[in-house]
Order: structure tokens, then C-alpha cells, then sequence
């Protein structure tokens, strides 16, 4: 949202807002849905016209399923989510994004694939509900931190974002940048949806810390684990290790 609203200040008049598939298909749609609906508020908020958007999901970008069945499992129902969001493009893999470069014929497999999950979509019936209520989530959360940094900036987005990088508002884990806090941790609850097992210094208000903390609890009892940082290494790890049921990973990630 922020690198939108610099880019339409020096007057560029296309702009693609990215996402990256996390797993669960419910807090994907929600998230990419939320980030149109934002970017839009915020343009006009700062008297931006003019300018058009369009969204791109990333099928998923962390270390990919050596297991090659489960690659082509996870690229396939990956199209789905990103017909499901209504994304306006698609950034795609292909069934060997663990072990090599493709080539030309394993880039159509993904084509393929991506097609087929596509096609799919369009018997598909999902929980609006839930979506709304992840959505809503995501809203009020980046509200919260875009709140911070124009406060922080007095106005000015360009300063308040400076600033909320050296005071952990804006602090993205494992980010090889040495201005970044690095105090956030996340890791996924029990259905694979990502959540803040520590929210840093971002500007969160009770009730949002109090939802993270029940997403991680409730993680914790099912696996019987204490430790943040084991069951982070087994979240980093599991996709790489093919150690997971299918794609997405709702309500079966934790079993």
C-alpha cells in the first residue's frame, strides 16, 4: 500500500499490488481481497486518481514440495485460490521449483496445471462468512499500522514509513535488512493460517493480540509443544519435506 501510494505520487498511472500465498485458502482470498479494498481507500484518502490497480497472486514463494506429486497438487489448487480471489494475474510455478530451473515442457506442465485449477474454480463453493471475518481481521490490523505511520510521518507516508521501520510498526520477519526490528514472529495455527506468535512493537490494540495468542494456544495444546521457535523451525521446514496432507492446507495442517 505504501510503495502504491509513493509510486501514484511521482505519477505512475499502472500499478500491481502483489500477495504471496501463504496456504489456506480462506486467509488468501481474504488477504488479497483485503489489499484491493485498502489500496483503493488509501489512494483516495491521499487524493489519488487516476491510477490503475491490478492484483497478482504469487503461488506460493517459500521452499516449494520436492515430492513431485505434491508440487503439481499444490500449483493446481493454488489456481483455484487465485481465481477464487478474483486476482487479476497469476505469478506461476512449475512442478520442479525445489530441484532445478525448469524447462520449456515443465513450464507447461505448470500452464497446465495452473489451466486446470482455473477450470475447477468454477464448481467450487467456499464459506463467505469466514472470508469476511478473516478480511475484516487483516483490515483492522493494517489500519492500525498505516494509523501509526502517518501519525509518525505528521502526513507524510514517505517519513512515517522510515521511522516505522527503525521502530518495529513496520517489521517483516527473517528480512535480511539491518534497519528492520526483527522482533515479529509468526507461525501458523492449527488450520495452516498465519498469526503473530509475538507482535513485536506493531501498534495493535488488545483485542488483536488476545485473537493471535487463542490462534497459537490452541496450536500449542493440539501438538503438545511449548516452544515458539520448535514449532517455528517445523513450519519453516514442513513444505520442503513434503510433510503435509494436501493443498491448501485448512483444517488439515494441524491433525
Amino acid at each position: 500500500i505504501i510503495q502504491t501510494i509513493l509510486s501514484a505520487q511521482q505519477g505512475v498511472k499502472s500499478i500491481s499490488i502483489g500477495y504471496a500465498e501463504q496456504g489456506n485458502r480462506l486467509q488468501d482470498i481474504a488477504a488479497i481481497n483485503a489489499l484491493r479494498d485498502l489500496t483503493a481507500y488509501y489512494l483516495r484518502y491521499f487524493k489519488i486518481n487516476n491510477v490503475n490497480i491490478s492484483t497478482v497472486f504469487h503461488q506460493y514463494m517459500a521452499a516449494f514440495p520436492t515430492d513431485i506429486e505434491k508440487a503439481e497438487d499444490l500449483i493446481f489448487n493454488s489456481a483455484i485460490t487465485a481465481k477464487l480471489a478474483n486476482s487479476s494475474r497469476m505469478m506461476m510455478k512449475s512442478p520442479v521449483e525445489a530441484i532445478k530451473i525448469p524447462s520449456t515442457k515443465e513450464n507447461e506442465i505448470g500452464v497446465k496445471l495452473s489451466k486446470g485449477g482455473f477450470l475447477f474454480s468454477d464448481d467450487m463453493k467456499f464459506n463467505y462468512d469466514l472470508i469476511k471475518e478473516e478480511k475484516n481481521q487483516i483490515i483492522n490490523e493494517v489500519n492500525l499500522i498505516m494509523k501509526k505511520i502517518l501519525e509518525l510521518g505528521a502526513g507524510d507516508i514517505a517519513k512515517g514509513a522510515i521511522l516505522g521501520c527503525t521502530k518495529g510498526v513496520i517489521d517483516i520477519p527473517f528480512s535480511p535488512n539491518k534497519y528492520n526490528l526483527g522482533k515479529v514472529v509468526c507461525l501458523r495455527d492449527i488450520s495452516g493460517a498465519i498469526r503473530f506468535a509475538d507482535c513485536g512493537n506493531l501498534p495493535f490494540n488488545k483485542d488483536i493480540k488476545e485473537f493471535h495468542e487463542q490462534k497459537i494456544h490452541e496450536r500449542k495444546i493440539m501438538e503438545r509443544k511449548t516452544s515458539i521457535y520448535e514449532m517455528l523451525e517445523n513450519d519453516l521446514q514442513r513444505i520442503s519435506l513434503n510433510d503435509f496432507t494436501s493443498w491448501p492446507l485448512d483444517k488439515n495442517y494441524i491433525t
